[in-house]
């Protein structure tokens, strides 16, 4: 039994995909063009079936859907751009960690300096002195029931302190008064770096009590 060889609109069916850039009108004119029925394929839009003509607002949504189907992602494209998410995460990920945890200087100027505002909001809010207490050989400090007794964290010493401008580093324990209106003792003290061979500067200003802080090398 001989086949029967494809029909016009059967042939155009075959080549529906590499039709797929063309405009609505030129398709529908090279259907024509071709001499196939007068009935109007199924896959062309609804628009062309029933009026024969396109308005520009529909030609261009049919534009628009057929080159959607044509910007959709390969497989490889989609792991090429989760590879280089992985690249850029294992790369950024332990740095934002490092930001996010104190270590060494950092460590010790933000202990500082907590230390002293809480020394300073005891005092005031007890409406009695309040000592801050420092141990240069053990590298520790502490606030009696305002901040708990902490230790300089690794390579970081103790290098100069002055209370009311004498000499302090050699004592075995400083004691630092805060006072209920919001004074201190004129404090200063230097801490050293053996990392990075900073130097930060904390001292207060007895006046209202606050810490400022420097850094240098």
């Amino acid at each position: 039994m001989n086949a029967q060889p494809p029909t016009h609109e059967q042939t155009l069916l075959d080549r529906r995909p590499e039709c797929a850039g063309f405009g609505v009108r030129r398709l529908a004119a090279a259907f024509r063009k071709a001499g196939a029925s007068s009935r109007t394929p199924n896959w062309l839009p609804r628009a062309k079936r029933t009026t024969g003509s396109l308005s520009r607002q529909d030609e261009a949504g049919e534009r628009a859907t057929i080159l959607s189907y044509a910007r959709a992602f390969t497989l490889i494209e989609i792991l090429i751009v989760v590879g280089i998410m992985g690249l850029v995460l294992t790369m950024g990920v332990p740095a934002f960690v490092r930001a996010l945890q104190k270590e060494g200087m950092r460590k010790a100027q933000s202990d500082f300096l907590e230390a002293c505002q809480k020394a300073r909001g005891g005092a005031i809010i007890n409406a009695k002195p309040q000592d801050f207490i420092i141990k240069p050989a053990e590298r520790s400090f502490e606030a009696p029931g305002a901040f708990p007794l902490t230790v300089l964290p690794d390579g970081v010493s103790i290098e100069e302190i002055l209370v009311n401008d004498l000499r302090r580093e050699e004592d075995d324990v400083v004691v630092v008064r805060f006072f209920p209106k919001g004074t201190s003792d004129d404090f200063l003290i230097v801490i050293h770096s053996e990392q990075d061979g900073s130097r930060c500067t904390i001292s207060l200003d007895p006046v209202t009590a606050l810490a400022d802080i420097s850094t240098s090398r």
